[in-house]
């Protein structure tokens, strides 16, 4: 994925991002557009995933169901057009907020992590 920040977050424009999140200096996501409706987030994982690491990504993602009003979904192709993409690329990275279509998040084999993986999908 080309721009990174903090070697971790992968941003589709970094100039566009810095702009619009210095504004007022702080570091949430205030465009709605980049909020995930319903606080519902579909993903979709790799078939390169095997058992192990499905199980870990599952146990990040009830983390996040236990703790938070977020909420993991399976993708439902007749519903969802915009879903994170669960990959394993080069590192550990991810977009910020909702980009819209399929979003990339990379967890290699050196991500699967609980910890990480929460971070992540941050």
């Amino acid at each position: 994925m080309g721009n990174k920040m903090e070697g971790d977050i992968a941003i589709e424009d970094l100039k566009k991002f810095v702009a619009d999140n210095n504004r007022l200096g702080r570091n949430a996501i205030r465009q709605v557009y980049r909020r995930w409706p319903n606080r519902e987030i579909p993903y979709a994982l790799s078939s390169q995933y095997g058992s192990y690491a499905r199980s870990v990504i599952a146990k990040a993602m009830q983390e996040y169901h236990d703790k938070t009003c977020i909420r993991f979904v399976p993708r439902d192709v007749n519903r969802h057009v915009d879903y994170i993409f669960i990959h394993p690329d080069d590192g550990c990275y991810s977009l910020v907020g909702k980009t819209g279509g399929r979003q990339p998040v990379s967890l290699d084999s050196g991500c699967i992590q609980v910890g990480t993986i929460v971070h992540e999908l941050m």
